[in-house]
């Protein structure tokens, strides 16, 4: 058979793209915070480990719906129990690879600004509920005061629940589009 008798000289070619482009997904998936990847040595995918909360297989559905970018949930290929894993083939060629990756980055980025944006948004009227009611076990107030203690709380409150409104409406908005 030709393919096995004939010329192998464009093999050396071959494996040279395949591990430029193996070395390209194991920095970059390394390069983002919460991926951590091991190698490959012997396959045309990377089996990074996902360092998030939520089961991998909805981090996947949600990355492909947002980026368009297909990847395959760990949990498809007997992983441990409890881990949460990605699978992505490296066999297109850089570009493409380079914009998948740039794709991955972002998606990381926005949940972690948006994670970071939620929690700000809950800890400051929280504080402040807390800190008028931790002060009004403390000490007498007059009945003015009390009145302007609790109307800085009600405000508090307000603002928490206009987040938690939003937040709903996102999910809400999120699950349609499933």
């Amino acid at each position: 058979p030709a393919a096995l008798d004939g010329p192998q000289d464009h093999l050396d070619e071959v494996r040279a793209k395949l591990r430029r482009r193996r070395d390209i997904t194991y920095e970059r998936l390394n390069a983002i915070p919460n991926i951590s990847c091991v190698r490959p040595t012997a396959a045309f995918y990377a089996f990074p480990k996902l360092h998030i909360d939520e089961p991998d297989n909805t981090f996947v559905s949600d990355f492909i719906r947002e980026t368009g970018v297909v990847v395959v949930p760990g949990s498809g290929f007997g992983q441990k129990p409890d881990t949460r894993h990605m699978r992505i083939v490296f066999l297109p060629q850089e570009e493409v690879l380079e914009e998948a990756f740039d794709r991955l980055e972002q998606a990381f980025e926005r949940q972690t600004r948006f994670t970071a944006d939620a929690s700000h948004e809950f800890r400051t009227p929280l504080s402040i509920l807390m800190s008028h009611c931790e002060l009004a076990l403390k000490k007498d107030r007059t009945a003015p005061e009390y009145r302007e203690a609790l109307d800085t709380c009600l405000k508090a409150a307000q603002r928490m629940k206009a987040v938690v409104e939003g937040l709903l409406t996102l999910a809400r908005a999120d699950a349609r589009e499933l």
